[in-house]
């Protein structure tokens, strides 16, 4: 990110200075590519040949290019056992690598928002998974009843399934959560993210709450919402006043039913307009549902109600 990292000075004439180099001879051979090249960080860098793509059959979407940049993961731990401090951390390193491989990952553009390396598909492609999307995920039983798919992901095959029918910030937030297993958890079969079909909530284990985790702190770095959110209302924490209210165009009866709702992050998380400066919200900046975006400030603390 770029308040994390200072921005790199220059991209190193790999060919100039490595062209003889035995190690790189032999990444790239085992790359299958001769454009790939040193990442100054004892790994290497580089794109899947366009034969070892996949291409649109049986109802997948076409997937775009992989980047194979070797995220060095981390021991993983046993499931349930990791804080959400040391989650926080390991998903703050994923930030570091992102930005600091910015230029090997997307040599066509020049990235300048941190918020743009929040790719998942390149994400899952730096810890050796592909990922498609899929028209027809079945529905599962469990005993909790009839759950709807949303997500899979398959250690044996190194694939990332995701539901086409679901909303793109769920798809973002399943690509995430998958990710997180990725990175976390010794994965020995598939494992599936699901949602009630009746919407009712279900129960959630350990480490599906450690990968929910996971994915709120990647898609919403808490250095960035903190500096949106100050963008937007001022500062943090949000303090609720008449003041405020007028400014959410929103009067004191209704907040305080929000306020008995427990519902203030969500107006926040949606909210439009404040003071009268309209902006994108705070949900849709960050390309999540106004839910994730609601746990999130709340993780944080950026509001005060009392």
């Amino acid at each position: 990110m770029e308040e994390l990292e200072e921005f790199e000075e220059k991209r190193l004439a790999v060919d100039a200075v490595y062209s003889g180099s035995k190690e790189l001879h032999a990444a790239r051979e085992k790359l299958q590519n001769p454009h790939a090249f040193d990442d100054g960080e004892g790994g290497f860098v580089g794109v899947l040949p366009s034969s070892s793509r996949h291409s649109d059959q049986e109802g997948f979407g076409k997937a775009a290019p992989i980047a194979m940049t070797g995220f060095p993961v981390g021991k993983k731990k046993k499931a349930g056992s990791y804080s959400n401090e040391e989650i926080e951390s390991i998903v703050r390193g994923f930030h570091r690598y992102l930005w600091k491989s910015r230029k090997s990952l997307w040599p066509e553009k020049d990235i300048s928002n941190p918020l743009d390396v929040l790719d998942l598909r390149k994400s899952l492609g730096s810890v050796g998974y592909d990922y498609m999307e899929v028209e027809g995920i079945e529905s599962a039983v469990l005993a909790s009843g009839r759950v709807e798919v949303e997500g899979i992901i398959d250690p044996r095959s190194n694939m990332v399934y995701i539901s086409g029918q679901c909303s793109p910030e769920i798809k973002r937030f399943t690509a995430a959560h998958e990710l997180g297993h990725a990175v976390l958890h010794e994965m020995t079969g598939a494992a599936h993210r699901d949602r009630a079909s009746d919407g009712s909530k279900i129960s959630r284990r350990p480490m599906e709450r450690e990968a929910d985790r996971f994915a709120s702190c990647f898609l919403i770095p808490e250095k960035q919402l903190r500096r949106h959110f100050e963008a937007r209302f001022g500062c943090t924490p949000f303090m609720l006043t008449e003041e405020s209210a007028f400014a959410l165009g929103v009067d004191m009866q209704e907040i305080e039913k929000h306020v008995e709702r427990d519902s203030l992050h969500i107006l926040l998380a949606d909210a439009k307009t404040y003071n009268g400066v309209s902006f994108l919200s705070l949900a849709e900046r960050f390309k999540v549902s106004k839910t994730a975006m609601a746990i999130r400030i709340r993780e944080l603390g950026l509001i005060r109600q009392g």
